[in-house]
Protein backbone atom coordinates (compact mmCIF):
# COMPACT_ATOMS: atom_id res chain seq x y z
CA UNK A 1 0.00 0.00 0.00
CA UNK A 2 1.59 3.66 -1.04
CA UNK A 3 0.53 6.32 1.23
CA UNK A 4 2.10 9.92 1.77
CA UNK A 5 3.99 9.62 4.61
CA UNK A 6 2.57 13.14 6.23
CA UNK A 7 -0.89 12.27 4.91
CA UNK A 8 -0.65 9.10 6.98
CA UNK A 9 0.82 10.67 10.22
CA UNK A 10 -2.05 13.26 10.02
CA UNK A 11 -5.18 11.45 9.80
CA UNK A 12 -6.32 8.39 11.66
CA UNK A 13 -5.74 5.64 9.32
CA UNK A 14 -6.70 1.60 9.37
CA UNK A 15 -4.08 0.98 11.64
CA UNK A 16 -4.97 3.23 14.42
CA UNK A 17 -8.84 2.23 14.06
CA UNK A 18 -7.32 -1.45 14.15
CA UNK A 19 -5.30 -1.01 17.31
CA UNK A 20 -2.38 -1.64 16.02
CA UNK A 21 1.60 -0.98 16.84
CA UNK A 22 2.45 1.23 14.13
CA UNK A 23 6.35 0.25 14.90
CA UNK A 24 5.53 -3.36 13.83
CA UNK A 25 3.02 -2.08 10.85
CA UNK A 26 5.31 0.46 8.76
CA UNK A 27 8.19 -0.76 7.11
CA UNK A 28 9.52 3.27 7.86
CA UNK A 29 10.08 4.91 10.62
CA UNK A 30 12.02 7.98 10.17
CA UNK A 31 10.85 11.57 9.05
CA UNK A 32 10.28 11.95 5.82
CA UNK A 33 8.75 14.91 3.65
CA UNK A 34 4.98 15.66 3.07
CA UNK A 35 4.68 14.33 -0.42
CA UNK A 36 7.30 12.04 -0.37
CA UNK A 37 5.71 8.11 -0.94
CA UNK A 38 6.23 5.33 1.37
CA UNK A 39 5.95 1.56 1.26
CA UNK A 40 3.45 0.94 4.13
CA UNK A 41 3.61 -2.74 4.80
CA UNK A 42 1.25 -4.17 7.21
CA UNK A 43 1.01 -7.89 8.93
CA UNK A 44 -2.24 -9.26 8.05
CA UNK A 45 -4.58 -9.37 11.19
CA UNK A 46 -7.53 -11.41 11.91
CA UNK A 47 -10.43 -10.49 14.39
CA UNK A 48 -12.44 -12.82 16.15
CA UNK A 49 -14.75 -12.98 19.05
CA UNK A 50 -12.71 -14.15 22.54
CA UNK A 51 -16.09 -14.48 24.40
CA UNK A 52 -16.44 -17.89 22.04
CA UNK A 53 -14.94 -21.10 23.47
CA UNK A 54 -15.50 -22.10 19.88
CA UNK A 55 -14.00 -19.31 18.06
CA UNK A 56 -10.67 -19.42 20.40
CA UNK A 57 -10.70 -23.30 19.90
CA UNK A 58 -10.24 -23.00 16.15
CA UNK A 59 -8.06 -19.65 16.36
CA UNK A 60 -5.30 -21.59 18.56
CA UNK A 61 -5.43 -24.60 15.91
CA UNK A 62 -5.08 -21.71 13.33
CA UNK A 63 -2.28 -20.18 14.82
CA UNK A 64 -0.05 -23.61 14.97
CA UNK A 65 -0.74 -23.70 10.47
CA UNK A 66 -0.39 -20.11 9.79
CA UNK A 67 2.22 -19.06 12.50
CA UNK A 68 3.66 -15.12 13.02
CA UNK A 69 2.40 -14.62 9.09
CA UNK A 70 -0.64 -12.90 10.86
CA UNK A 71 -1.71 -11.62 13.78
CA UNK A 72 -4.75 -12.27 15.86
CA UNK A 73 -6.53 -10.21 17.32
CA UNK A 74 -9.54 -10.38 19.83
CA UNK A 75 -12.40 -7.95 18.98
CA UNK A 76 -13.21 -7.21 22.60
CA UNK A 77 -9.39 -5.07 22.37
CA UNK A 78 -11.16 -3.02 19.76
CA UNK A 79 -11.55 0.41 20.45
CA UNK A 80 -15.48 0.94 20.52
CA UNK A 81 -15.00 4.83 20.09
CA UNK A 82 -12.67 4.31 17.01
CA UNK A 83 -15.75 2.70 15.20
CA UNK A 84 -19.10 2.50 16.27
CA UNK A 85 -20.80 -1.09 15.83
CA UNK A 86 -17.69 -3.04 14.59
CA UNK A 87 -17.34 -5.12 17.90
CA UNK A 88 -21.65 -5.85 17.18
CA UNK A 89 -20.68 -6.24 13.25
CA UNK A 90 -17.82 -8.80 13.92
CA UNK A 91 -19.20 -10.75 16.86
CA UNK A 92 -21.78 -12.04 13.81
CA UNK A 93 -18.43 -12.64 11.57
CA UNK A 94 -14.63 -13.14 11.49
CA UNK A 95 -12.61 -10.40 9.60
CA UNK A 96 -9.35 -10.58 7.97
CA UNK A 97 -7.32 -7.69 6.81
CA UNK A 98 -4.53 -8.30 4.49
CA UNK A 99 -1.52 -6.56 4.20
CA UNK A 100 -2.46 -4.55 1.41
CA UNK A 101 -5.72 -3.38 3.67
CA UNK A 102 -8.64 -5.41 2.46
CA UNK A 103 -10.72 -6.38 4.80
CA UNK A 104 -12.87 -10.02 4.35
CA UNK A 105 -15.23 -11.55 6.34
CA UNK A 106 -17.04 -15.19 7.08
CA UNK A 107 -15.83 -18.30 4.97
CA UNK A 108 -13.65 -16.19 2.99
CA UNK A 109 -11.96 -14.41 5.87
CA UNK A 110 -10.73 -18.05 7.28
CA UNK A 111 -9.69 -19.07 3.32
CA UNK A 112 -8.00 -16.24 2.85
CA UNK A 113 -6.02 -16.55 6.98
CA UNK A 114 -5.34 -20.08 6.03
CA UNK A 115 -3.78 -19.25 2.37
CA UNK A 116 -0.91 -17.98 4.00
CA UNK A 117 -0.16 -21.47 5.43
CA UNK A 118 1.53 -23.47 2.04
CA UNK A 119 -0.41 -26.67 2.89
CA UNK A 120 -3.83 -24.56 2.59
CA UNK A 121 -3.27 -22.59 0.01
CA UNK A 122 -5.78 -24.54 -2.28
CA UNK A 123 -8.83 -23.92 -0.41
CA UNK A 124 -8.18 -20.19 -1.74
CA UNK A 125 -7.72 -21.24 -5.38
CA UNK A 126 -11.31 -23.53 -5.00
CA UNK A 127 -13.12 -20.42 -3.31
CA UNK A 128 -12.04 -18.40 -5.77
CA UNK A 129 -12.70 -20.36 -9.26
CA UNK A 130 -15.37 -22.81 -8.82
CA UNK A 131 -18.10 -20.95 -7.11
CA UNK A 132 -20.23 -23.75 -5.48
CA UNK A 133 -17.25 -23.74 -3.10
CA UNK A 134 -17.42 -20.28 -2.27
CA UNK A 135 -21.44 -20.98 -1.98
CA UNK A 136 -21.31 -24.20 0.11
CA UNK A 137 -18.37 -22.25 2.31
CA UNK A 138 -20.82 -19.62 3.21
CA UNK A 139 -23.27 -21.66 3.83
CA UNK A 140 -21.49 -24.09 6.22
CA UNK A 141 -20.03 -20.49 7.90
CA UNK A 142 -23.71 -19.67 8.34
CA UNK A 143 -24.89 -22.70 9.98
CA UNK A 144 -21.81 -22.52 12.24
CA UNK A 145 -22.11 -18.85 13.69
CA UNK A 146 -25.81 -19.16 13.88
CA UNK A 147 -25.17 -22.02 17.02
CA UNK A 148 -21.58 -21.54 17.55
CA UNK A 149 -22.14 -24.04 20.78
CA UNK A 150 -23.30 -26.83 18.86
CA UNK A 151 -20.69 -26.53 16.57
CA UNK A 152 -18.39 -26.74 19.70
CA UNK A 153 -19.61 -29.94 20.69
CA UNK A 154 -19.43 -31.25 17.33
CA UNK A 155 -15.90 -30.32 16.96
CA UNK A 156 -14.31 -31.89 20.11
CA UNK A 157 -17.01 -35.15 19.64
CA UNK A 158 -15.07 -35.37 15.72
CA UNK A 159 -11.52 -34.94 17.88
CA UNK A 160 -11.23 -31.26 15.53
CA UNK A 161 -10.33 -29.41 18.51
CA UNK A 162 -8.79 -30.19 21.91
CA UNK A 163 -11.41 -30.71 25.26
CA UNK A 164 -9.56 -28.04 27.45
CA UNK A 165 -10.40 -25.38 25.36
Amino acid sequence: VRFCSICVLRRRSFVDLFGLDRSAVFDRRDRVRHGEVVQISMSPVFWYDAECGFCRAWVSRWRKSVGDRAVFSPLQTFAQDEAPGFQEEAKRSVRFVDADGRVFEGARAIVELLALASRWRWMRWGYLHVPLVARLGQWAYERVSSCRECAEKISKMLGMIDEEQ
